[in-house]
C-alpha cells in the first residue's frame, strides 16, 4: 500500500486557519439569524414584509495621474438596517456597525502590490497629454433576511480599473476612456492592449473627420459594448418606472417591441461579469431574465416589493448601493443575445451604405418618451461595404420604441461593457454587453 506524504506544519497551520474563519463566520451569521427573528415576526397591516440586512464592504482605492500616485486608501462601510417594505415609502432605519471582522471581510490585495501593478501597466500610456488610471477594489460580505422566508449570505470580490486619456494639439482636445472589470488582478495581465486600445482612439479624433447627418442604416459594433441596451432598453423595463407610468413599456407585456431576431436578457448568473451575483440584495436567488424573445416584450426588471405591486415573480434584481439605501430594481448583466453563423464582416457589408459606431459615449434617455441621445467617441462612414472615412463629432439619436424594431440583422460576436450604474442617488456595479447590430435606420447628427 502507498503511503501518504505527511503534510508539512505550514499546510496544516494553513488548513486549521481556515477551518477557524469557517467556524467564525457560521458563528456570525447563526448570531445575526436570532437578531432579526423579532423583527422578522411582527408586521404592520400595511406592510408587505420586513426585512433585515447586514454587510461589511472592505474597499481599496488607488488612483494614478500621468505615472504619479494621487490616492491610495482604504476604507469600511459596514453595518445594517431594518426595513418594513409599504406600498408607499419604505421604513428604513440603519446603523453602522462592524458586522464582519477583518480577517473574514479583508480584500486580499494591498496598497503597495496595486499602486505599483498600475505604474508599470499605465508606461505605455505616456504619450497621452494626461491620463488617469481609477482602480476600485470591493470585497463585500452580505447577509439578508425576510418575513417571506428568504435568508441568503453572500461573500463577492469586484475589481474594477477606469482608465481615460487627454490629447491636445493645435488648439484640439481628443478624450477617451473604457472600463475593465475583473475578480482577481490576474485578470488584467494583458490591460497594456486595452491601455493601447484607448490611446489609438483619442489620437484619431486629433485628426478629424467628415461630419455626417441625417436618417441613415447604422451598424452598432459589439465593441461599443451594451450602452445602447442599458440606457434605451434596461432602465425602460425597471418596474418602479413602469409602475409610475414612467416607461414607454408600460402596458406592452406579450406585445411586438422589436424585430423577430432581438431577444434580451438581464443576466445576474453570467459568469465573471461585473453585475453577476448568487443573490440580490433582498435574498432572491440569481436566474436568467429574458426581458424580450423574439421581439416581444416577456418580463420587467422586478425587485421584491414590486413583485407585489405588480403582481409579478421577483427577478433577482434588488440591489443597493449599501445598507444605508432600499433596494430598488436594477440591472445585472443586460445583454442583446448573439445570432450563430453570423460574421460581424456580414453585418458591415449588407449595411453597404451607411455609419459604423466602434465606440458609444454617454448619453441620455428619457425613459418616458423614449428619445434617446449619445455621443459617438469612435465612427466611421461605410461606403460599398467597406469602412470609409471617420465621421467629426458624431451623435447618434432616435426613439426606443422605434429603434428595436429597425434592427435587421445580428452578428455571432458579443463585447461586455462594466460599470458602475446611478439612479436615485444609489451607484450599483452593472454589466451590459451586444453583438454587432444592424439598424436599417437611426438619426446621426453633429454635436457642433
Amino acid at each position: 500500500m502507498r503511503r501518504k506524504e505527511p503534510r508539512s506544519k505550514t499546510e496544516v497551520k494553513s488548513k486549521a486557519k481556515q477551518k477557524k474563519k469557517e467556524q467564525n463566520l457560521e458563528d456570525i451569521l447563526k448570531q445575526l439569524e436570532k437578531r432579526t427573528n423579532s423583527f422578522l415576526s411582527e408586521k404592520d397591516k400595511d406592510s408587505l414584509f420586513r426585512e433585515a440586512f447586514f454587510e461589511t464592504q472592505n474597499i481599496l482605492q488607488v488612483v494614478i495621474e500621468n505615472l504619479e500616485v494621487k490616492s491610495a486608501e482604504r476604507k469600511i462601510i459596514s453595518g445594517f438596517s431594518l426595513r418594513e417594505a409599504k406600498m408607499g415609502s419604505d421604513k428604513l432605519s440603519s446603523n453602522s456597525k462592524l458586522i464582519f471582522p477583518e480577517n473574514l471581510s479583508r480584500l486580499e490585495l494591498s496598497e503597495t502590490e496595486v499602486v505599483k501593478f498600475l505604474k508599470q501597466k499605465s508606461e505605455v500610456l505616456k504619450d497621452a497629454t494626461s491620463f488617469r488610471v481609477a482602480f476600485r477594489g470591493v470585497r463585500r460580505l452580505k447577509f439578508v433576511k425576510n418575513s417571506l422566508g428568504n435568508s441568503a449570505f453572500e461573500d463577492s470580490t469586484k475589481l474594477y480599473i477606469v482608465v481615460s486619456v487627454i490629447f491636445r494639439k493645435d488648439g484640439k482636445i481628443a478624450t477617451a476612456r473604457e472600463s475593465i472589470s475583473g475578480e482577481d488582478l490576474k485578470d488584467y495581465e494583458n490591460i497594456e492592449e486595452v491601455f493601447n486600445e484607448v490611446l489609438g482612439r483619442a489620437k484619431k479624433q486629433l485628426e478629424g473627420g467628415v461630419k455626417v447627418s441625417g436618417r441613415v442604416p447604422v451598424v452598432i459594433m459589439s465593441s461599443a459594448g451594451g450602452v445602447f441596451v442599458h440606457e434605451c432598453i434596461g432602465h425602460a423595463l425597471e418596474a418602479d418606472h413602469i409602475f409610475r407610468g414612467l416607461s414607454v413599456f408600460k402596458d406592452k407585456l406579450g406585445q411586438k417591441i422589436g424585430s423577430d431576431i432581438v431577444t434580451i436578457v438581464d443576466d445576474p448568473t453570467w459568469p465573471h461579469q461585473r453585475g453577476t451575483h448568487k443573490f440580490d440584495d433582498e435574498g432572491t436567488p440569481a436566474a436568467r431574465n429574458v426581458l424580450v424573445e423574439n421581439g416581444y416584450l416577456k418580463n420587467y426588471i422586478v425587485d421584491l416589493k414590486h413583485s407585489f405591486i405588480l403582481n409579478m415573480p421577483p427577478t433577482s434584481s434588488g440591489k443597493r448601493e449599501s445598507y444605508q439605501y432600499p433596494p430598488i430594481p436594477r440591472m445585472t448583466n443586460t445583454v442583446i443575445l448573439p445570432v450563430k453563423g453570423v460574421k460581424p464582416g456580414e453585418v458591415i457589408r449588407e449595411c453597404w451604405n451607411g455609419i459604423l459606431i466602434k465606440k458609444l459615449d454617454g448619453g441620455e434617455v428619457d425613459t418616458a418618451t423614449g428619445d434617446f441621445v449619445f455621443g459617438i467617441e469612435e465612427g466611421y462612414k461605410i461606403e460599398n461595404g467597406k469602412i470609409g472615412e471617420m465621421i467629426y463629432k458624431g451623435v447618434l439619436m432616435g426613439k426606443v420604441q422605434e429603434s428595436l424594431k429597425r434592427i435587421v440583422k445580428l452578428a455571432e460576436d458579443i463585447g461586455f461593457s462594466p460599470g458602475t450604474c446611478g439612479k436615485d442617488g444609489q451607484w450599483v456595479p452593472v454589466s451590459d454587453a451586444q453583438p454587432t447590430a444592424l439598424f436599417e435606420e437611426l438619426i446621426i447628427g453633429t454635436s457642433d
